[in-house]
């Protein structure tokens, strides 16, 4: 029977996190920190697989262009709001003034959509690129000729930036949240009412779909803001350490590694277990998306679970 996993286990998880960072501390996506925060795990991967099956793979991306599309958005609602007051409440409002207003504000939505909940780079070609990695340590039982299947481990070594509301207001960001997706959602269907409005020669329609001091208050002005300031602490490695999100997993990645190369009894005879800690997964999951995106043909290939 292999070994019940320990106190000791546990501890040298914390100790782990607590050694990174106390030594190296906060390490957002593409700073120097984080490299230093990978290569500790790098480091203590080595010391239980040994350092031939630990391997690094680089990558590039741009770091602050998955966070950039939340300002972006609030310019584009701003935009947006400013228009379609102009076309709705200046004499012989123009139908093309309204057009732009609405297409500013799908912009607004789309991109907060495409780059920020899909994570896809939509926007990522107009911000400097950085370079990041990803560790990957591997363990077969000893004697394995032939894997048919493959688990993955993982945590990421990047640490997010400060999110500014839950810092400010607690509990009271998630209000701010919801009022950010009504105004991303309001905001185009008023523009649009406007728009037909003018184009059909309909004043109600037009003054249905004109922004008014209660719109403009709630959501615009605030959803604006939220999205104008999400995050805060840029510079260096960032102002959040990252102990639970997300250096738990890794280090519980590191430990998996440790208990089953002492109990290798446990490992499956036709199974490979990959140990991996992901960068930039912070800036949009790019660390993950690149090493699937490398490793993809090698995945389909194997019974690959994460």
């Amino acid at each position: 029977m292999p070994a019940d996993i320990s106190r000791d286990d546990a501890h040298y998880a914390l100790e782990l996190v607590e050694k990174i960072c106390a030594q190296v501390g906060p390490g957002r996506p593409g700073s120097r920190q984080e490299r230093e925060r990978a290569a500790m795990v790098q480091e203590e991967l080595a010391a239980h697989l040994g350092p031939e099956n630990v391997t690094l793979e680089e990558f590039t991306f741009a770091p602050d262009a998955f966070l950039a599309s939340l300002p972006l958005s609030a310019g584009c609602m701003l935009l947006a709001a400013l228009l379609n007051v102009a076309a709705g409440r200046l004499a012989g409002g123009a139908p093309w003034v309204a057009a732009t207003a609405l297409a500013f504000s799908i912009l607004s939505l789309g991109v907060v959509v495409v780059e920020f909940i899909l994570g896809r780079e939509f926007i990522d070609s107009l911000f400097p690129h950085q370079r990041s990695v990803n560790v990957i340590g591997r363990l077969r039982r000893p004697g394995t000729q032939v894997v048919k299947r493959l688990l993955i481990v993982s945590g990421h070594h990047d640490s997010a930036l400060e999110n500014t509301w839950f810092r400010f207001l607690g509990y009271g960001a998630i209000f701010l949240s919801a009022t950010w997706w009504v105004g991303l959602l309001v905001l185009p269907a008023v523009c649009l009412v406007q728009l037909a409005g003018l184009v059909a020669g309909e004043a109600g329609l037009v003054r249905a779909g004109t922004l008014g001091w209660i719109l403009l208050a709630y959501p615009v002005a605030p959803a604006s803001l939220y999205a104008a300031f999400f995050n805060r602490g840029r510079t260096g490695g960032g102002n959040v350490p990252g102990a639970a999100d997300n250096l738990s997993a890794c280090a519980l990645a590191v430990t998996m590694s440790r208990y089953l190369a002492h109990n290798p009894a446990c490992i499956p005879a036709d199974t490979e277990i990959r140990f991996i800690t992901f960068g930039a997964e912070e800036a949009g999951l790019r660390g993950s998306r690149r090493y699937v995106a490398r490793h993809l043909d090698e995945l389909k290939s194997l019974d690959a679970r994460l």
